[in-house]
């Protein structure tokens, strides 16, 4: 969302599937896919940042939400590079929070544990024809995915109660 100035208040920020797609054992994992696993999923988290956190700091406000996958927290077998992006991008969340929060820039890390019903994410790195036998499954009517549109409306209510609250630092 833009202010009225044009400059960003709220970024959400997700991506994911940059390394999702290389479950490997630590064999076979090259250090070529290690680095663009932690590149796309927290380097341009970074790169985002750099750009953005000086228009909200000029503003007085702002949310950053970082959207990560339980990997953030713990990783699985042959998730090596994809949880080393997620706990990489779940701590530089935290030392954006300590260093803005005083000036008005909420910055929040957000797991979203479980599988998302999204052929962009989950569909490609299961297939067209696994995915849809999931959905039928699992998604629709019963409920065991999680929905893309709920994700959203959580985070506008995140950044709507971050606004009227203002941003906290926590001790």
């Amino acid at each position: 969302m833009k202010n009225r100035k044009g400059y960003w208040c709220h970024r959400g920020f997700n991506i994911q599937l940059g390394c999702t797609k290389w479950f490997k054992n630590l064999a076979e994992t090259s250090l070529k896919e290690f680095e663009w696993g932690w590149k796309m999923e927290s380097q341009g988290l970074f790169r985002a940042t750099k750009i953005l956190c000086p228009l909200m700091v000029n503003r007085g406000s702002g949310t950053i939400i970082a959207t990560s996958a339980t990997a953030a927290m713990r990783g699985n077998k042959n998730q090596h590079s994809h949880a080393a992006a997620m706990g990489a991008r779940r701590l530089f969340c935290q030392t954006l929070n300590d260093e803005f929060a005083s000036q008005g820039i909420h910055v929040a890390h957000v797991i979203v544990d479980g599988m998302v019903d999204a052929p962009d994410t989950l569909g490609k790195i299961l297939g067209p024809e696994l995915f849809e036998e999931l959905r039928t499954k699992k998604g629709k009517s019963n409920d065991g995915l999680i929905l893309p549109e709920k994700i959203a409306e959580a985070y506008v209510f995140y950044t709507i109660s971050t606004d009227l609250l203002g941003p906290m630092k926590w001790i």
